[in-house]
């Protein structure tokens, strides 16, 4: 793990996917998107490399193809 690793919250992570929240936990649940880390009390976060990785793998044609397709609707 780099050195300069941080967290990102979930509306973040929205953000930078283009996905709900709603969606990202449903694929958290499927094993279709990384896991998160509970950081305190309720609050969860991702570790941005993480993200940054399945980013790459959809860009990479890797990715779970329902992503596309709700993405869209």
């Amino acid at each position: 793990m780099s050195t300069n690793e941080q967290f990102i919250p979930i509306g973040k992570v929205a953000e930078i996917t283009t996905l709900s929240p709603q969606t990202l936990k449903r694929m958290e649940t499927k094993g279709t998107f990384p896991r998160s880390h509970k950081i305190g009390g309720r609050r969860i976060a991702w570790l941005e490399s993480d993200v940054d990785e399945w980013i790459c793998c959809v860009i990479r044609g890797q990715g779970d193809s329902e992503i596309l397709e709700e993405n869209l609707t």
